[in-house]
């Protein structure tokens, strides 16, 4: 029989925390956020000028945004 890895004692159910709801929620209002923003645009980053769909544009920066968090997090040391 599968037991569930939680930690606490058995028969007792995984309750996600609220720092991890509220990390999930603004995850899906970013995906939203993403695709109702599609049309082309153009990105100038340094020198460069990139014709490119809003959403790659949005996604890259949320991918950036959230290895930033990640860095700064194990920064901290728990």
């Amino acid at each position: 029989m599968a037991r569930e890895h939680d930690g606490g004692p058995a028969g007792r159910r995984w309750i996600p925390s609220a720092r991890l709801v509220a990390a999930g929620v603004l995850f899906v209002l970013a995906v939203i956020f993403v695709f109702q923003n599609t049309e082309e645009t153009e990105i100038r980053f340094v020198f460069p000028r990139v014709e490119t769909p809003l959403w790659v544009a949005l996604s890259v920066a949320i991918v950036i945004g959230m290895l930033v968090g990640l860095l700064l997090a194990r920064g901290r040391g728990r």
